[in-house]
């Protein structure tokens, strides 16, 4: 039988010194981890009710519902150890943006994202196609490792009337990491 024994050793004159030695290691798994909203399950639905007196006047309209202060935001996380993340932008609408589930539609270019908590997580610029971009920033460059929180506050544009109805799109954002 073969013997399998730690390091040891053992010294038998004064002055005594016996080494031994142990590797140590850590091992990180690659991961992603994006957040948009609530979490858990649920997604969150912002609602835009311009007043009839305001209705296409151009001035921004605040909405209700999002999971941060104001309800008119969602939080946003993303963190990922394993290169450059992309955030893109798509939509339910087929590229036509808001539907109230007839006939009428509103552009997705009548909503505007402010971003300005954290510069190094932008939003991608909402559009009826989908596809638009952003790339939030690494944290230590050469580490490869984003880990990034900022809100998202949405507001309606007002710039156009469109016809009496409720308009809804789900917004999908997917965060991607070579």
């Amino acid at each position: 039988p073969q013997i399998a024994s730690a390091e040891s050793s053992s010294d038998t004159s004064a002055p005594y010194s016996a080494d031994a030695r142990l590797n140590l290691r850590v091992v990180i798994p690659q991961f992603l981890y994006f957040r948009v909203g609530t979490t858990g399950g649920t997604v969150d639905t912002i609602t835009f009710a311009p007043t009839p007196g305001l209705l296409g006047d151009s001035s921004p309209v605040s909405g209700t519902g999002g999971d941060a202060a104001g309800g008119s935001g969602a939080n946003v996380t993303v963190r990922g150890n394993g290169g450059q993340i992309t955030i893109t932008e798509d939509n339910n609408g087929g590229a036509n943006g808001f539907s109230d589930g007839a006939s009428q539609h509103i552009s997705l270019s009548e909503i505007s994202v402010d971003d300005s908590g954290n510069a190094s997580l932008p939003t991608p610029t909402l559009s009826d196609g989908g596809g638009n971009t952003s790339l939030p920033a690494l944290n230590g460059g050469a580490s490869q490792v984003t880990n990034q929180t900022n809100t998202w506050i949405y507001s309606y544009d007002n710039t156009t009337v469109p016809g009496a109805g409720t308009y809804d799109v789900q917004i999908t954002y997917t965060a991607s990491m070579p």
